[in-house]
This record gives structure tokens, sequence and C-alpha cells, in this order.
């Protein structure tokens, strides 16, 4: 590398694909970036390249592989970096799209970071789209922290509320010489992701941070390679031993894997999983709360009810102080970016007075009409967790 450091030199973005429609909004998306990426390789995880748009082949950075047959995500991704130049790679699912702003927020931070560790690996948060509907939900509800340990962040559950999106391929951005060097397991396919996470964090040339900010869209519903396929608890399962996840992390993860199985309609596959982690794991408080209100509330109570507990939990402080939540609230705007420094200030200030108010308590303003069932449900689930 030159003096002038990876950033300088310009970044690659490796897109894995079957071809799918959104795989040309993922496209554009990247080529608004500034600065804009130096190559855009797109890797069809099949035989016929043919499934990219002609028209996208019209950008001087587009390139097309094809892997020759279903080999995977892992291989797909791994292939394209192979063929890049730049120094620096970022990944993109065909299913997702990069926010405005993505990349320049990601360089400066990996930038900061480079002047003290070889490979910074920088991630962000992300808003999350439900068949083809960009929501204002924000996953992972909060950003890793300095002197959080990347295990308990990914696999810990703190929160009834789910993450919806923690660490995924489309927000990473690493050098590609650590790619070479820690290439991603092409025998995965199910969390190969968080496999390749895990295994460099625990290099000390190797720094994992989080943007705080939402910077991509991801796809929450969709096929391929982010559908999630049955038995996949099982998977899960030797997943969790393959990293060497403590008893709490484990038994959290896994019961998480096990509500997955809930969703894909297999309920006797769910309860033996549950199972398995009540003889083997330590799962927590909210983990199992979850895991018993998905097994036993319809998805469209449950699906209801999630808007009303983040409204309840916003505004409802039950008595406790609510200084470092006032903190948070008024230093970003609700896209996660710095506010304005005047009306920064202004709310800044307002929240040093609520600090020193140790019964500081919001009131709920407005809470959107539901079925009595649901408003108590989301009411007690509030009380249960901090």
């Amino acid at each position: 590398m030159t003096a002038s450091g990876p950033a300088e030199q310009g970044y690659a973005v490796v897109i894995p694909t079957l071809g799918r429609p959104t795989l040309a909004a993922a496209v554009l998306s990247t080529i608004t970036q500034h600065p804009r990426p130096q190559e855009i390789v797109v890797v069809v995880d099949g035989t016929d390249p043919a499934v990219v748009p002609d028209y996208l082949m019209e950008f001087p950075e587009m390139r097309v592989l094809a892997t020759g047959g279903r080999r995977g995500p892992s291989a797909a991704r791994m292939m394209g970096v192979a063929v890049c130049r730049a120094p620096l790679v970022a990944f993109l699912d065909d299913d997702d799209e990069w926010l405005p702003g993505k990349m320049a927020a990601q360089l400066e931070l990996f930038t900061a970071l480079r002047a003290h560790t070889p490979y910074p690996v920088v991630s962000c948060r992300a808003y999350l789209t439900y068949h083809g509907r960009v929501t204002s939900q924000i996953g992972p509800m909060e950003p890793l922290s300095d002197g959080e340990t990347l295990l308990d962040y990914m696999f810990a559950r703190r929160h009834v509320m789910p993450q919806g999106f923690k660490l995924g391929s489309s927000s990473l951005l690493a050098p590609r010489a650590l790619l070479e060097a820690e290439p991603w397991d092409e025998r995965l396919h199910l969390h190969e992701d968080w496999e390749w996470l895990v295994r460099v964090s625990r290099r000390d040339d190797v720094h994992v941070a989080m943007h705080p900010a939402a910077l991509i869209s991801y796809t929450k519903s969709g096929g391929g390679h982010a559908s999630r396929p049955r038995g996949a608890w099982r998977v899960s399962v030797e997943f969790a031993e393959r990293i060497g996840l403590g008893a709490r992390n484990r038994g959290d993860f896994l019961l998480s894997a096990a509500g997955n199985s809930i969703t894909l309609r297999d309920r006797a596959e769910s309860v033996r999983a549950a199972t398995s982690v009540w003889r083997t794991a330590e799962a927590g408080t909210a983990a199992w709360l979850v895991f018993l209100l998905r097994l036993t509330l319809p998805d469209p109570m449950l699906r209801a009810a999630v808007p009303l507990v983040r409204t309840v939990r916003t505004a409802v402080c039950l008595g406790r102080p609510r200084a470092g939540l006032a903190r948070r609230l008024v230093t970003s705007n609700w896209r996660g970016s710095p506010l304005p420094e005047r009306s920064g200030q202004r709310n800044r200030d307002a929240a040093e007075k609520a600090t020193h108010s140790t019964n500081s308590v919001l009131k709920i303003e407005e809470i959107p009409q539901s079925s009595h069932l649901i408003t108590t449900l989301v009411v007690l689930i509030s009380g249960i967790l901090p």
C-alpha cells in the first residue's frame, strides 16, 4: 500500500446474484456513491451471465462473472474478490441497496481506524425493507460500541424487539488483503458472513467497527441466498459449536433460530429445538419470552405488536431515570446522522436539564389504535424488559 492509504486508492464492490430483478437497483445504488466505486463485480451464482441486464454493462466499472453452478454465496463473493484490484472491497447482496453517502461515511471511519490497526472492518446499520416497502425501522436497535465484545453484541438477546439486521454482508467494508488472507468459508451457505466476522475479529491486527448511521436498505424477505431453508436450526447448532459460543450466547442465538422455524411453519422442529436449548444452554429471559410469543400468537398479531412496542418503549419511562435515553435521542436525528449544530445544541441543553431530574418520565403522547389484547401485551413486554 502506498503512503496515501487504501481509502484514497479506491474500493471495489462485489455483488453475488441469482439474477433477481432487484439486481439493477442494487448496482445503481453503488454507482451514485461518492466516491464512486473503482470496480463493480457482479458474480452470477449459476451458468448464465446473461441474467444481468444489458444496460448495466454500459458502466465502465462493471464486470460480470459466473460460478458455473450453484456454489453458494461465499464462493461467489470470493470469486469476485479474486479479480478485484482495489485495496478495499465492499459487499452488497442483490436484493439490498446502499443509501446515498454510505461509502463516504464508511471510508471516513475506515481511515480513522487505519491509524491504529492494520485491518479495520467497517459495518453500519440498516433501514429494513419488507416485501419491497422501506420502513423507518432501523436494525440493529443499537450500534456496536467500543469495548463491547463482538460475540456478546451479535448473539446475546437484550431486547424483546426484533433486531432485524446485524452486521450483514451488505454492510461490510474490508481490506482486500485481509479477505485474501482470511477468505469466506465456501462450505457455508448460512451464517457465512458472521462466521467470517467472528474469525477475523480474533486476530490481533483486526478491528471490527460499526458506523452508527443506517446507511443501507436491507430486505427482510425474498428467495435465493437471503432465504432460510427448513432444517436451518441444525445448521445453526453446528455454527454455534464451530465458533465456540458460550452458554448464554449459544442459548439466545439458538432460541432465536428455533423461532425462525416457527416462521417457516415448522413448529415441531421449533419445539424440539427449544427443548434442546433448555437442556444444553442458558438462554436469557428476553430470548425465552420472544420464542414463547412467536410460538403461541398468530403472526398478524405479532406484526401488529411490533410498532406498538417501539412506541411504548420510546415513550414510557416506567419510573426509571431517562437521562441516558435523552442524550441518545438528541445527538442524532431519526436517520442516525448528527443534528445541525444550532438545533443540536438546544436539544443537548434540554437533555442536560433532564439529566438532573432522576424521576424524569416521558409521557405517552399517542398510541395507535389497536385491540386491547395487543396493547396490554405491548405494555407488559415493555415493563418486563429494560
